[in-house]
């Protein structure tokens, strides 16, 4: 999702960062080509560090612009006393064992990288170069696309140990930039994100009748079907559906239940679509305003729907 920006800001260097220094966070810059293009700093700033699945605790990194020029930038971190106790006290070990990290933990405070793509006037979180490499005290990171990168496992939790964090790209000649930012988080509560959510991750009702009108359209032409029916059953758990939800990846019409989707995929961490098996992380989730409203005002019991293509709605138990 591109996001528009207003122009003002000042120049920031990239390059060899230490923790141990003060930055302003509220300042952020990147040179395009020969020119500086100044844009609205508060706004981005505010924007990367806004998550559907984790409470902002402390920017690590201030937002950097990666350079084209050598293709590498290199940061060196150094956790003070408290973050370093922020991310080892809230740890838990797991059962398995790997083979490139010193240890395997489910950390509930995590240090977060973030990328953000930005051309003239706007920008987009999450959003890589094609040919990216991160490593992290030598380790490399794997990068899932359109999401947040974790990497807290890499870390060495130590105020008197240096982290040295590499990003190496590949950038093409055009007008885009990639910054890149690290922050600590702390994961949310499952009734937090669910409330996120629903202020802020609602579909249209109408976006859903359309699809579901075209759907029937395209059927009704191919097949010559005249009604649709749409389970209000989450696959996950089989029990009717408070609120359901999808990515809005997905190209089904069939929603799960949002808490039991966040329950499980806050432990495994896979986030992938029940339905569609397609990586659904909680930022591209969506609550579906259509079935929402249904679901609130149905009997008791009913498992699905049957769609017209006049337009009428029936459930049925």
């Amino acid at each position: 999702m591109e996001h528009q920006l207003n122009k003002r800001s000042s120049y920031c260097s990239n390059g060899y960062v230490k923790r141990k220094r003060k930055y302003n966070s509220n300042i952020i810059t990147y040179l395009s080509r020969s020119n500086l293009i100044k844009m609205n700093c508060e706004r981005i700033n505010k924007a990367v560090r806004e998550t559907v699945a984790f409470d902002f605790i402390e920017q690590i990194i201030s937002p950097t612009v990666l350079t084209k020029t050598s293709g590498q930038s290199v940061f060196e971190i150094i956790l003070d006393i408290a973050n370093a106790n922020l991310i080892s006290l809230g740890r838990d070990r797991c059962v398995t064992s790997s083979n490139h990290l010193e240890n395997n933990y489910i950390y509930n405070v995590k240090m977060l990288i973030r990328i953000c793509k930005i051309e003239n006037v706007f920008y987009a979180l999450d959003e890589y170069p094609e040919r990216i490499a991160i490593h992290v005290n030598k380790c490399s990171v794997n990068i899932m696309k359109n999401s947040l990168i974790d990497v807290t496992a890499y870390l060495k939790i130590n105020p008197s140990i240096k982290n040295i964090i590499k990003i190496s790209n590949v950038l093409e000649e055009s007008k885009s930039f990639y910054l890149v930012t690290a922050f600590l988080a702390r994961k949310s509560e499952v009734k937090t994100i669910i409330k996120r959510l629903l202020e802020k991750h609602i579909r249209s009702e109408e976006f859903t009748k359309n699809r579901i009108e075209n759907i029937l359209k395209k059927e009704k032409n191919d097949l010559e079907f005249t009604s649709l029916e749409i389970s209000l059953k989450c696959p996950l758990s089989l029990t009717t559906m408070r609120n359901p939800c999808q990515s809005y990846n997905c190209s089904h019409l069939d929603c799960f239940e949002t808490e039991n989707y966040i329950e499980l995929n806050m432990a495994s961490e896979k986030w992938l679509c029940p339905i569609c098996k397609i990586y659904a992380p909680p930022k591209t989730l969506v609550i579906d305003g259509y079935f929402l409203q249904i679901l609130k005002t149905i009997p008791e019991g009913c498992s699905s729907l049957i769609m017209s293509s006049d337009g009428s709605c029936i459930a049925r138990k």
